[in-house]
């Protein structure tokens, strides 16, 4: 019986021996890095491919980063999360001019915007050394990726045309406005989207931007109009006008005329309240302040906007409560009211 144990201990032993030996062998003769790695330009020629080496432990921390390395090129920062799968994919194609993010890709790589995207990234070369490292090579295919964003601006371009063409019965009105507000956030992709492509076609790009109009001057276009839309203010109980100023100050960074009310297109309407009232004890007392008011365009008196602002403070007397409401008033108007009037733009424009 001991015979026969100590033969099987000593199969096992020399089992296990063999694969040790076999193993070793086996990393000893392991392949040879393929060509793509030791020489990419070989397999992919510059003149045709946009590439990049990535190296990790992991096989996804390889292929981040080898994004990494084609965002780089971009002049485009990746910042890799702990997370990743062994796939990302790239969407290419749009019928709109709204672009977003393959979902896939969101728990991979964090972009500070999602419009800065690098198009047409693939990751098709894979390789592990057998000694602890993995390889990836990302590329990008010259000619379609600049087709893609070729495609992108002259979509954006046309859709920037439609959006700032003016009504001649009606060209100064909020409508306008805010539709050159999202022509402007067209132009500024292609701004991004003409940069990208410089990389890539530096001849394309170049033609491209001749027949393009970049966000600044878009941007200068919308306050140009601005100026042609007269805003008129009529604020009840304001104390010292503080109210009125504050509203004025609103529309005049917009680029909005202020102007009287017999000259206005629209008018914001509003009244102002000051509660004083002391607490239980008498030691504090507070002053509630509201504002409630009305965009409305006078012509056809439609109201566009409701707006209320409201909050209190205190303080030891009530002459010190008041004082401190309004300074907070000033502070929280153009915060609350400017978030106000900027969402109703972006239903406009929503709305179409």
């Amino acid at each position: 019986m001991v015979r026969i144990k100590q033969y099987v201990i000593g199969m096992l032993l020399l089992s296990v021996g063999s694969s040790i030996s076999a193993w070793g062998k086996k990393d000893a003769t392991r392949s040879p890095a393929p060509q793509w790695v030791t020489n990419p330009t070989s397999v992919y020629p510059a003149d045709a491919y946009v590439v990049a080496i990535g190296s990790g432990a992991e096989r996804s921390s390889a292929e981040l980063s080898a994004l990494a390395g084609i965002a780089a090129v971009f002049g485009q920062t990746l910042t890799v999360t702990a997370q990743a799968t062994d796939s990302i994919a790239r969407t290419s194609d749009t019928d709109t001019a709204v672009y977003t993010r393959d979902q896939r890709v969101t728990h991979l790589v964090d972009r500070t915007v999602a419009q800065d995207d690098v198009l047409g990234v693939s990751v098709p070369e894979f390789w592990f050394d057998g000694a602890g490292t993995w390889y990836a090579l990302a590329l990008i295919n010259r000619a379609e990726t600049a087709a893609l964003y070729e495609a992108r601006i002259i979509d954006n371009n046309r859709e920037i045309t439609a959006l700032t063409e003016r009504d001649e019965d009606n060209p100064y009105t909020f409508r306008a406005y805010a539709r050159y507000g999202y022509a402007v956030s067209l132009g500024a992709y292609n701004d991004t989207a003409l940069a990208r492509l410089s990389v890539i076609d530096k001849e394309r790009s170049a033609r491209l931007r001749e027949t393009s109009r970049s966000a600044v001057s878009l941007r200068h276009e919308q306050v140009e109009l601005a100026h042609r839309i007269p805003v008129a203010l009529r604020i009840s109980n304001d104390p010292d006008g503080t109210v009125a100023a504050v509203c004025a100050e609103i529309f005049s960074h917009a680029g909005f005329l202020t102007v009287s009310e017999r000259a206005g297109h629209y008018l914001f309407a509003a009244d102002v309240v000051l509660d004083t009232a002391p607490n239980s004890t008498g030691t504090i007392v507070y002053c509630r302040y509201v504002v409630t008011g009305y965009l409305t365009e006078i012509h056809s008196r439609e109201q566009l906007l409701p707006v209320t602002v409201r909050g209190r403070q205190g303080a030891a007397t009530q002459a010190e409560a008041e004082r401190r409401a309004l300074a907070e008033l000033k502070r929280a108007l153009p915060d609350e009211f400017g978030v106000q009037f900027t969402e109703y733009l972006d239903r406009v424009v929503a709305a179409e």
